[in-house]
């Protein structure tokens, strides 16, 4: 198994398939990348609106 920590969802390798998504020490999302990692998920996360896009298993994410 491996674990990656990021705050890039850019840096995601294809291949992976959980997510943890943490916000002060507390869970928002945990489970297969396409229900943990949305943008929902992300903008209760960062605090802010994100638009998550996903191509080929490859992420990408920017304010909205």
């Amino acid at each position: 198994a491996i674990v990656m920590v990021t705050h890039h969802v850019e840096e995601i390798p294809v291949g992976f398939t959980h997510a943890l998504l943490l916000k002060k020490g507390g869970i928002v999302a945990a489970g297969p990348l396409d229900e943990a990692l949305t943008a929902d998920t992300l903008t209760e996360t960062f605090d802010m609106t994100i638009e998550l896009n996903e191509t080929d298993g490859r992420y990408a994410a920017r304010a909205a």
